[in-house]
C-alpha cells in the first residue's frame, strides 16, 4: 500500500526559485491553512503535477505555472517539484520533475517546458535504482507505484479546486470522466482488437473454406469416379443374363394381371353398394333404439288412433296456456300493488330516521358555537389588558373598537366576531411598522459598511498595483542584463564563426567542382537503352516458344478426338437398330439417320410423348387417391354427424329434466314464470327487513328522548302532549320498550325470509343459460344437423360411382408410360451420341486447319530456348551497369547538398551575433532605469500596507458586527408578530365555521311537526299492505296447480311424438334389409375367393417392380460403355491425381483458424460480461458509500439522499459495445429528479465532495490518499460543521481499517480545521503564507492547532 511522505516546491508559482520548501505529510490527516492567494492550491496542484505530469487549468497554454522570471529580473527560471514516497510493494522512491521557464528578450509571454523528470528507488539489496523520462513512461510507472489509475489522481485524489465541481458539470463532461475512471476506453480498446483479431480469422477461415470446398468437391470427384470405375466394371458383364430374365417373368404375369381386373371391377362395384347400405341400416338401428330409450309410455294403438290422440293433447294444452296468462296478469298486478305500499313504507321509515337526526344534529352545533364564543371572549379581554398595561397609549389609541366584552356578549357569537376582526388588524398593523423601522436601520448600516469595504478595497488594489509594478520593472532590468551579457559573450564567439565559415565554403567549391554530373547521365543512358533492346528480343523469343508448343499440343490432342469420333458414331448407330421400330411404333413415324438436330428433335417428340402419358397417368392416379380420400372423408363424416344428433338428443332430454326438476316445467314460458315469482318474492322480504329496521330505530329514538328529559318536563315523541305525571310517563316508556322488544325477532325472521328468496332467485337465474341452450339444440341446431346427415349420404354415392371410372383410366395410362419409361435412357443417350460426334467433327476441322498454318512456323524448339538464355545474360549485364552509374551520381549529390547547408547554418550564425553585439550598451542603459523605478514603487507600497489598511480593516469589522445584530434583532421581532397574528385569524375562522353550520342545521318547529305526519301515516300504510299480501298468496297457489297441469300435458305430447317417428324409422329399416339381400346374392353369383383377392396386389407390385428393373437394366447396360472410357480418363489428368494431399493440407489449415476465432469469441463475451460486472458492482459500492455520506452530513430536509445513475446509452451510436450516460439525482421521497441546475450553491458543492469522497474509498484500496481543496465553499455554518463531523468519523474509520489512508485539507477556514482539530488524531497543521520580509515569496510553517483560538 503506497503512501506520500515529503513534498518539495521550489520556483512554483509564489515559492521562492531558490530555496525550496518542503511539507512533511502528518497522517491520517493534514491541515493546511492560510489566506486567499497565499499558496494553498498550488500544493495540490504540485501533487497532480508530480504524480500525473499534468499542468493545472489555465497553466497548459502559459508560463503561469512556474515562477515568473518577470519578479526576479532572470531571464530563465529553474522550478523542481519532488516527493518522496512509498511505494505499493513497500519500497522507498523519490519522484522529481523539473521545469524552465524563458523569458525572451522583446517578447511578452514565457515559454516554459519540462527539463526533466526521474524516479529514484531504493531496492531490498539497497542499491539505488534511477529511472528517467528517456528510458520509461514516468506516469506509467507512476500509477504503478501508487496502486491507482491516472484519471483517479486526476480527478478524485488531486482534485484542483476550479474542477473540484465536475460531477455536476455537463453530461458529455461527466461521462468522459467516470469513463477514464472506469478506464472504459483501454477495455474498449482491447475488445477491438479481439473483434478486429477475430474478424481476421473469419475472413481467413471463410476464404480457406471457399477453397477447402472446391478441393473436397474434387477429392470427393476423384473417390467416386474411382468407385465408380471400379463397380462398372464388375456390373457390365451381368447385365444382359438378369434382363433376359426378368422378361421371361413379366409375360406370363401380364396375361394373368388382364384376365382378373375384369372380375375384380365388378367384384369392387358390389362391395361397395353393399357396405354403404349395411351402414344405413346400422345408422337406422341406432336411431330406433335411442327414440325408444326416451319413451315413458308406448302407445298401444294404429296409426290413426296416434294421431287422433296428439290432436287431442294439442287442444288441451291450447286451453290451459289461456288459463295461465289471466292468473298470471292477476297475480302480477296483486304483487305490484303490495310492492308499492311496501316500498312507500320502507320510504317513510328512512324519513323518521333522518328527521330525529337532523333535530339532534342542530342543537350539537349551537351549543359549541357558544361554548367556543366565550372562551375567546375570556381570550380577548385578557390580552387587551395585558397590551394596555404594557404599551400605555399608544396601544390604547391605535383602533377606536374597546379591548372588552360585556357579560351579555360573551356568549354572542356575531359580537364575538366582530372583535376578533378588529383583533387581527391592529396585530397586522403592529407587524407593518415594525418592519418598516427594521428595514430603515439596517439600510443604514448596509450602506456605511459598502462604504467601508470599497475604500479598502481600493487601497489593497493600489498597493497590489505598486508592488506588481515594482516586481515587474526588477525582473525586467535582470532579463535586460542577462541580455546584455549574452550579446558581448556572443560578440566573443564572432572570430570563431568566421573561420569556420569560410572553411565550410572551400569544401562546397570542392564538392561542386569535382562532379561530373554529364558522364553519369551519359553512363546511364547509354545501359538504359541496352536494357530495352534486350526486352525487345526476350519478348519476341517468348512468343515464338509459346505458340511451338501449342502447335505439339494441338496435334496430339487432333489423334486423340479421331478415334473418339469413331466410337461415338458406332455406337449411336447400334442403338439406332436396335430400338427403330418400337420408336416408330410409339411415335407414329420411322426413325430417320440421326444427325445431332434429327437426333434433338427425336428426343423432344418422344419426351412429349413420354410426359403426356405420365401426366395423364398421374392425373388419373392423383384423381383416384384424392376420390378415395374423398370417399373415406365422408365416410368418417357421416359417422360423426350420426353419433353429434345421438348426443344432441341426450343433450336436449338432460336439459329439460334439469328444467323440470327445478321450475316445474321444460319450457322457457315456466322458467321465466319462476324467476318473476321470486323476485317477487325477495323483494317482498326486502321491503319487510327495511320497514321493521326503521321501525326499531323510532322506538328507540322516542325512548331516549322521553329519557333524557325530568318528568316535569317529559313529553309525548309523537304529538309532544305534556304527561300528568311521573306514573304516566313510566307507563308511556313501559308500552314503548314492549314495541321495541318485539321487533328484534320478527326483524330476524324477515331477514332470514330475505336471504332464502334471494337463495332461490339466484338458482332459478343459474337456469337461464340451460333455457337458452334447450331453445337453440331444438330450433336451430336439430335441424341443421338434419339436413347435413342428408347431404354427406348423396355425396357418398356420387363419390363411389367416380372412383370406378378413374380405376380403369389409370390402367390403361400406365401401360404406356411403362414402355416410354423403358426406352427413355437410350434415347437420351442416342441424342448424347449424336451431339459429342457432331463436336469432335467440328474439333478435327479446326485442328486441321491451324496445323497448315502452322507448319511452316520459325525453328525448332531447343533453337529457341538457347537463344532466350543468351539475349537474358546480357539484359542482366546492361542492368548491372545502369544501377551501378546511378548510385554513383546520387552519392556525390547528396556531398554537395550537405556542404550548402553547413554554409547556410554558419552565415545564420554570424549574423544573430552581429546583431547581439550592437544591441549590449542599449540594453544595459534600460536595466538602470527599470531598477531605479522599482525601489521607489516598493517604498511608496509599504507605507501604506503599515498605516492605512489596517484603520480600513477596523473599520469594517465593527460595521459588519452591527449589521449582524440588527438582523437578529429584526428576525425574532418579526416571527413574534406573525405567531399572534396567525393564532387570531386561526380562531376566528373556526368560530364562523361553527355559526354557519348552525345557521344551516335549524334546530326549530318545523322538522318536529313533520316528525308526527310521518309517523301517522306508517299506521295506515301497514294495514293496506297485510291485505294486499293475502291477495297475492292466493292468487300464486292457483297458478301453481295449473302450471303442474300443464307440465303434465307437455311430457304426455312428447312421448305421443316419438312413438310416431320411431314407426317412421322402422319401415325405412325394413325396405333397407331387402335390398341389401339382393346386392348379397349378386356378389356370391361372381364367386371370387379370398385367396384371389389377396393374390392380387401382390401381382400387381410384383409386374411393377419387374418393369421397373428391366428399364433400369437395359439404361444402365447402354451407359456403361462410355462411362468406364470418361472415367479412366479423368482419373488420369492431374486435378485428380493430387487432390487428396492437397485438401488435407487445406483442412487442417481451416481447423486452426476456425478453433482460433471460436476461442477470441468465447474471450470476447467473457471480457464484456466482466467488464458489466465490474461497472455494475462499482457502482453499487459507490452509491450506498453516497448515500451514507450524505445523510451523515447534509442537514437540510428538502433531500433524503443522492446517488449516481448510470443508464444505458440507447441513442445508437454504437451497437458492438455497451456504453454509459452518467447522472447525479437528488431522491426525495421516492422521486428523483436531476441535481445539476437544479441545486444550490452549497449543495452543488457538497455533493461534489461526498462524490470524491465516495470514488476515493471505491477506487483507492492500495493509495489511502485523498485531498480536500477548500471543502467548506459556499456552505452554510450547520454544514460545515456536519462535514467537519462526518470527515471526523471518515478519518477515525479510515485510519483503523488502512494503515495508508491520508486526508488532505486545504482550507482558509480557521474554525472549520478548528472543528477537525478537536478529533484525536489532529495536533498540528500548516499554515501557508507569504514572506513577512516583504517578498512575496510563499512559506510553508508547521504550527499547532491551540493557536488558531488559544484559550
Amino acid at each position: 500500500m503506497s503512501l506520500i511522505e515529503t513534498l518539495s516546491i521550489q520556483g512554483i508559482r509564489s515559492f521562492e526559485p531558490s530555496r525550496p520548501q518542503k511539507l512533511d505529510f502528518i497522517r491520517p490527516v493534514t491541515l493546511i491553512v492560510g489566506t486567499n492567494g497565499a499558496g494553498k492550491t498550488t500544493i495540490i496542484e504540485c501533487l497532480k503535477y508530480a504524480t500525473t505530469g499534468e499542468l493545472p487549468p489555465g497553466a497548459k497554454t502559459n508560463g503561469s505555472f512556474v515562477h515568473d522570471p518577470k519578479l526576479t529580473g532572470e531571464a530563465t527560471i529553474r522550478a523542481k517539484v519532488g516527493i518522496k514516497m512509498i511505494d505499493v510493494f513497500k519500497q522507498p522512491m523519490m519522484v522529481t520533475r523539473s521545469l524552465e521557464a524563458t523569458q525572451k528578450q522583446n517578447q511578452r509571454s514565457v515559454t516554459v517546458r519540462t527539463m526533466d523528470a526521474t524516479i529514484k528507488r531504493v531496492l531490498p539489496n539497497g542499491q539505488v535504482q534511477s529511472l528517467n523520462q528517456k528510458c520509461t513512461s514516468i506516469d506509467s510507472e507512476l500509477a504503478i507505484s501508487l496502486g491507482v489509475s491516472k484519471p483517479v489522481l486526476e480527478y478524485v485524489i488531486f482534485c484542483h479546486q476550479e474542477e473540484s465541481n465536475w460531477p455536476l458539470m455537463e453530461g458529455k463532461l461527466v461521462k468522459q470522466r467516470f469513463d477514464e475512471i472506469f478506464a472504459s476506453a483501454r477495455y474498449v480498446k482491447a475488445l477491438e482488437e479481439v473483434r478486429g483479431l477475430k474478424k481476421i480469422y473469419d475472413q481467413q477461415v471463410k476464404s480457406t473454406d471457399a477453397e477447402l470446398a472446391h478441393l473436397r468437391q474434387v477429392k470427393e470427384e476423384a473417390d467416386a469416379k474411382s468407385r465408380d470405375l471400379a463397380e462398372k466394371k464388375v456390373r457390365l458383364s451381368a447385365y444382359e443374363e438378369e434382363k433376359r430374365k426378368v422378361t421371361e417373368r413379366l409375360e406370363p404375369l401380364e396375361a394373368a394381371l388382364a384376365k382378373y381386373e375384369e372380375q375384380l371391377e365388378q367384384v369392387n362395384r358390389l362391395q361397395a353398394q353393399l357396405d354403404s347400405g349395411r351402414e344405413q341400416r346400422s345408422s337406422l338401428a341406432r336411431d330406433i333404439e335411442e327414440q325408444r330409450s326416451g319413451i315413458d309410455s308406448l302407445f298401444e294403438g294404429d296409426d290413426e288412433a296416434l294421431e287422433t290422440r296428439l290432436a287431442s293433447v294439442a287442444k288441451e294444452d291450447a286451453e290451459l296456456d289461456s288459463r295461465l296468462a289471466k292468473l298470471r296478469r292477476d297475480l302480477d298486478s296483486a304483487r305490484a300493488s303490495e310492492s308499492a305500499l311496501e316500498a312507500q313504507a320502507q320510504a317513510l321509515a328512512v324519513e323518521l330516521g333522518r328527521l330525529q337526526q337532523e333535530r339532534d344534529r342542530a342543537e350539537a352545533v349551537g351549543r359549541e358555537a357558544q361554548a367556543l364564543a366565550s372562551r375567546l371572549a375570556d381570550k380577548l379581554a385578557d390580552e387587551a389588558a395585558t397590551e394596555q398595561s404594557g404599551d400605555g397609549e399608544d396601544a390604547e389609541a391605535e383602533f377606536d373598537e374597546p379591548d372588552g366584552l360585556s357579560a351579555g356578549d360573551k356568549g354572542s357569537v356575531d359580537a364575538v366576531l366582530r372583535r376578533l376582526d378588529a383583533h387581527t388588524r391592529r396585530l397586522d398593523a403592529r407587524r407593518r411598522r415594525l418592519e418598516e423601522v427594521a428595514a430603515g436601520v439596517l439600510a443604514d448600516v448596509e450602506r456605511r459598511l459598502a462604504v467601508a469595504n470599497d475604500d479598502r478595497s481600493r487601497a489593497k488594489q493600489r498597493i497590489e498595483f505598486a508592488m506588481a509594478q515594482a516586481a515587474q520593472s526588477t525582473s525586467r532590468a535582470k532579463t535586460l542584463r542577462s541580455e546584455a551579457a549574452e550579446a558581448e559573450r556572443a560578440a566573443g564567439r564572432l572570430g570563431n564563426l568566421r573561420a569556420r565559415l569560410t572553411k565550410a565554403e572551400a569544401e562546397l567549391a570542392e564538392a561542386e567542382t569535382g562532379t561530373d554530373a554529364d558522364g553519369d547521365r551519359r553512363r546511364l543512358a547509354e545501359a538504359q537503352s541496352l536494357i530495352d533492346s534486350h526486352q525487345s528480343e526476350l519478348d519476341s523469343l517468348d512468343s515464338r516458344i509459346e505458340a511451338a508448343v501449342r502447335g505439339a499440343a494441338a496435334r496430339a490432342e487432333t489423334a486423340a478426338v479421331r478415334k473418339e469420333l469413331a466410337a461415338k458414331t458406332a455406337q449411336l448407330e447400334r442403338l439406332r437398330n436396335r430400338h427403330g421400330d418400337e420408336l416408330a411404333e410409339l411415335l407414329g413415324s420411322p426413325v430417320p439417320q440421326l444427325s445431332s438436330s434429327a437426333a434433338t428433335q427425336l428426343k423432344r417428340r418422344f419426351l412429349d410423348l413420354q410426359s403426356t402419358a405420365e401426366r395423364e397417368s398421374r392425373s388419373a392416379e392423383t384423381a383416384l387417391a384424392e376420390r378415395r380420400c374423398d370417399r373415406g372423408r365422408i365416410e368418417t363424416e357421416l359417422s360423426h354427424l350420426r353419433e353429434q344428433k345421438r348426443r344432441l338428443d341426450a343433450d336436449r332430454r338432460s336439459l329439460e329434466e334439469r328444467l323440470i326438476n327445478a321450475c316445474g316445467g321444460g319450457d322457457a314460458e315456466s322458467a321465466a314464470t319462476a324467476v318473476a315469482e321470486a323476485e317477487e318474492r325477495r323483494a317482498k322480504a326486502e321491503d319487510e327487513k327495511a320497514l321493521l329496521q326503521g321501525e326499531l330505530h323510532v322506538y328507540r329514538a322516542f325512548l331516549e328522548k322521553v329519557r333524557s328529559k325530568p318528568a316535569a318536563q317529559a313529553a309525548c315523541a309523537l304529538c309532544d302532549r305534556r304527561f300528568a305525571g311521573s306514573a304516566e310517563v313510566r307507563d308511556h316508556i313501559d308500552r314503548l320498550e314492549r314495541l321495541a322488544e318485539r321487533l328484534p325477532s320478527r326483524l330476524r325472521d324477515a331477514e332470514a325470509a330475505a336471504a332464502e328468496a334471494a337463495t332461490r332467485c339466484e338458482e332459478l337465474l343459474l337456469m337461464r343459460p340451460v333455457v337458452e341452450r334447450l331453445a337453440e339444440l331444438s330450433n336451430v341446431e336439430a335441424p341443421k344437423l338434419s339436413e347435413k346427415l342428408s347431404a354427406t349420404e348423396s355425396r357418398l354415392a356420387e363419390s363411389r360411382r367416380a372412383i370406378a371410372e378413374l380405376e380403369k383410366l389409370a390402367v390403361e395410362r400406365r401401360q404406356i408410360s411403362a414402355r416410354c419409361q423403358a426406352l427413355e435412357s437410350d434415347v437420351r443417350a442416342m441424342e448424347s451420341l449424336a451431339l459429342e460426334a457432331d463436336g469432335l467433327a467440328e474439333r478435327c476441322r479446326v485442328s486441321d486447319n491451324g496445323d497448315d498454318q502452322g507448319d511452316g512456323e520459325g525453328d525448332g524448339l531447343a533453337a529457341l530456348q538457347d537463344s532466350r538464355r543468351k539475349v537474358k545474360a546480357a539484359y542482366d549485364a546492361a542492368s548491372a551497369e545502369a544501377r551501378s552509374a546511378r548510385q554513383a551520381a546520387e552519392q556525390r549529390a547528396e556531398r554537395r547538398q550537405s556542404a550548402l547547408e553547413s554554409v547556410n547554418k554558419l552565415r545564420s550564425e554570424r549574423l544573430t551575433a552581429e546583431e547581439k553585439l550592437r544591441d549590449a550598451a542599449r540594453l544595459t542603459q534600460e536595466a538602470s532605469r527599470l531598477e531605479a523605478e522599482s525601489t521607489e514603487a516598493s517604498s511608496r507600497a509599504e507605507a501604506d500596507g503599515r498605516t492605512v489598511v489596517p484603520r480600513l480593516e477596523a473599520a469594517v469589522a465593527e460595521l459588519e458586527a452591527e449589521r449582524d445584530q440588527l438582523r437578529r434583532q429584526q428576525r425574532h421581532e418579526a416571527a413574534a408578530a406573525s405567531a399572534a397574528w396567525e393564532a387570531a385569524a386561526t380562531d376566528r375562522s373556526r368560530l364562523e365555521a361553527l355559526r354557519r353550520e348552525a345557521a344551516s342545521a335549524g334546530a326549530d318547529g318545523e322538522a318536529v311537526r313533520r316528525l308526527e305526519r310521518q309517523t301517522r301515516r306508517q299506521a295506515g300504510l301497514a294495514a293496506s299492505r297485510e291485505a294486499a299480501a293475502a291477495q297475492a298468496a292466493r292468487l300464486a297457489e292457483l297458478l301453481d296447480s295449473e302450471r303442474r297441469a300443464k307440465y303434465a300435458r307437455d311430457a304426455e305430447r312428447k312421448d305421443l311424438e316419438a312413438c310416431r317417428r320411431v314407426r317412421q324409422l322402422e319401415a325405412r329399416l325394413s325396405c333397407l334389409d331387402a335390398e341389401l339381400t339382393a346386392q348379397t346374392a349378386q356378389l356370391a353369383a361372381l364367386n371370387i375367393g379370398a385367396d384371389a383377392r389377396q393374390r392380387y396386389p401382390r401381382m400387381r407390385r410384383e409386374e411393377e417392380a419387374l418393369r421397373e428393373e428391366r428399364s433400369r437394366l437395359e439404361t444402365r447396360r447402354c451407359e456403361l460403355n462410355g462411362q468406364v472410357r470418361e472415367l479412366e480418363k479423368d482419373l488420369d489428368k492431374e486435378l485428380f491425381r493430387s487432390a487428396g494431399e492437397k485438401y488435407q493440407k487445406k483442412l487442417t489449415e481451416s481447423r486452426i483458424k476456425d478453433m482460433c476465432s471460436q476461442d477470441l469469441a468465447t474471450y470476447y463475451k467473457a471480457l464484456d460480461w466482466a467488464i458489466c460486472q465490474y461497472h455494475t458492482e462499482k457502482m453499487t459500492e459507490v452509491n450506498k458509500l453516497i448515500r451514507d455520506l450524505w445523510r451523515a452530513t447534509y442537514r437540510g430536509s428538502d433531500i433524503d439522499y443522492i446517488e449516481i445513475r448510470s443508464d444505458e446509452d440507447t441513442s445508437g451510436v454504437t451497437k458492438s459495445r455497451r456504453q454509459y450516460n452518467y447522472r447525479v439525482v437528488m431522491c426525495k421521497s421516492g422521486a428523483e429528479m436531476d441535481m445539476r441546475g437544479r441545486c444550490s450553491a452549497g449543495q452543488k458543492v457538497l455533493c461534489s465532495l461526498i462524490v470524491r469522497l465516495a470514488l476515493a474509498e471505491a477506487f483507492c484500496h492500495n493509495c489511502g490518499i485523498l485531498a480536500l481543496d477548500e471543502p467548506t465553499t459556499n456552505l452554510d455554518r450547520e454544514n460545515i460543521e456536519s462535514l467537519a463531523n462526518s470527515l471526523s468519523e471518515i478519518i477515525r474509520t479510515r485510519a483503523t481499517q488502512q494503515l495508508n489512508f491520508h486526508m488532505i485539507v486545504i482550507t482558509h477556514d480557521e474554525e472549520f480545521v478548528e472543528l477537525l482539530g478537536r478529533s484525536e488524531f489532529v495536533d498540528h497543521f500548516f499554515r501557508v503564507q507569504s514572506d513577512p520580509a516583504g517578498s512575496g515569496h510563499s512559506e510553508i510553517h508547521r504550527r499547532k492547532v491551540e493557536e488558531l483560538h488559544p484559550r
